[in-house]
């Protein structure tokens, strides 16, 4: 039975510091530092992201049409229904566009210029009124943008998608302390192995 409790000790500290790399791949000390000093000034918040959760899958690519996928779109789709937004995280042709064209009825806002050009505004009349949305390529678009869009929707309970090459891109945006108090989920596209 002694055993058996460091064992189990080990274990729980391994997690605890597992999910903490994990978080500190999105969030910067910094980020987290601001939401936690506007939890202080506003009463009644709930504990900055407290409500992130985060899935990690292997790149589906193409292959999204199996049983596994239609089920994990449903639950995608709830999860912005109910106000929630959808971080898509992975490299190029992992498949996260397909997944937001599987996602039906979701509009995606997508970024037509070159590679090079940054800051592409999002202009409201972008946004559909109602409905799920996605801005594909968020790290692409103007930050001022995506804070606006960010207060809208939470102001009418309303979720979205946003999409991203790498965590690096997403912490590198400085927009995570202003989704601190958000139902947030994270999918993360794994790079598949190679034989």
């Amino acid at each position: 039975m002694t055993i058996l409790q460091p064992l189990t000790q080990m274990k729980r500290e391994a997690r605890r510091t597992m999910e903490a790399n994990r978080f500190r791949a999105y969030v910067s000390r910094e980020a987290e530092e601001a939401a936690y000093t506007v939890r202080d000034q506003v009463l009644g918040k709930p504990l900055p992201f407290s409500r992130w959760e985060w899935r990690s899958v292997a790149a589906p690519a193409h292959k999204q049409g199996g049983l596994g996928w239609r089920l994990r779109r449903y639950r995608l789709r709830q999860h912005m229904k109910r106000g929630g937004i959808l971080i898509i995280i992975g490299p190029t042709r992992s498949g996260k566009t397909c997944l937001l064209q599987a996602l039906t009825s979701l509009h995606i806002i997508k970024h037509f210029w070159s590679n090079m050009m940054r800051n592409v505004a999002v202009l409201p009349e972008m946004v559909p009124p109602s409905g799920l949305f996605a801005i594909d390529e968020t790290h692409m678009h103007a930050r001022k943008d995506i804070m606006r869009i960010n207060e809208q929707t939470a102001k009418e309970r309303r979720g979205f998608a946003m999409v991203f090459q790498s965590a690096e891109s997403f912490r590198s945006f400085e927009i995570s302390q202003y989704l601190a108090n958000r139902k947030v989920l994270i999918l993360q596209f794994l790079p598949k192995q190679k034989p």
